[in-house]
């Protein structure tokens, strides 16, 4: 149900494209709501200036694990499709680090699960994240 891609450097998806490809799944599946999340490289963080913003994957398998482990357990009967996008390397300001796309039969689990699938990813030991400021 995970899908999880890594994109090198500034790689920009085709949103339009990959919304379209899960609403038909999720249509035909009897979805009822798509929820996107985008993160992206901040220009300041702690009044401090920044210039760029480096990603590094450390083991995708084990991410992906990690990712499913949040599933475990829950009820997750009404998901259809969660497709997750990374960027690694260095990222300038504005640009995007990380897309959650997920459907669902029921907006309520949805919006849990993207939150938890979130602060997996904030927090895993296998994405390597590093502010490089201006000063």
């Amino acid at each position: 149900m995970i899908q999880l891609h890594i994109l090198k450097g500034e790689t920009k998806i085709k949103l339009d494209s990959i919304l379209n490809e899960i609403l038909e799944r999720s249509l035909a599946k009897g979805g009822g709501a798509i929820l996107t999340y985008i993160g992206y490289v901040k220009t300041a963080k702690d009044r401090r200036k920044v210039k760029e913003f480096i990603v590094k994957i450390m083991d995708k398998e084990k991410l992906t694990n990690e990712l499913k482990e949040v599933l475990r357990g829950k009820q997750c009967e009404n998901l259809i499709d969660i497709r997750i996008f990374i960027n690694v390397g260095k990222l300038k300001p504005g640009y995007p680090i990380l897309y959650i796309i997920a459907s669902s039969k029921t907006r309520k689990e949805l919006f849990t699960i993207v939150k938890e699938l979130l602060e997996k990813i904030k927090t895993s030991k296998n994405i390597v994240k590093k502010d490089i400021f201006k000063d």
